[in-house]
């Protein structure tokens, strides 16, 4: 995170937009594991009483967590299409005198 900070690029303002994209990224991983223990189809049993596969809800969940998750990458720049868009902070002088 020091190097997101000392880039210039990271204001106040992307704090909340960051902290979205980590939640969004926690629920993704959480609902992953969940679906994984669950299965990706449930059974549910209708008044007729037949039984019948359905996918599990938890699925269309996840989905929005991930296009959450792409759209907020893509704002800090961190897909692979969108890096080139981010801002750089520009150095001054040779970047060998630092070293």
């Amino acid at each position: 995170m020091p190097q997101v900070l000392d880039s210039g690029v990271f204001t106040d303002a992307d704090y909340d937009p960051f902290l979205q994209l980590v939640i969004e990224t926690s629920k993704y991983y959480q609902l992953e594991r969940d679906i994984m223990q669950e299965g990706m189809v449930s059974y549910h049993t209708n008044k007729a009483g037949e039984t019948n596969m359905v996918p599990n809800p938890k699925t269309r969940i996840q989905k929005a967590c991930f296009e959450n998750m792409h759209r907020l990458q893509k704002q800090f720049g961190l897909g692979a299409g969108s890096r080139k868009q981010v801002p750089h902070k520009k150095t001054t002088g040779n970047e060998f005198d630092s070293f």
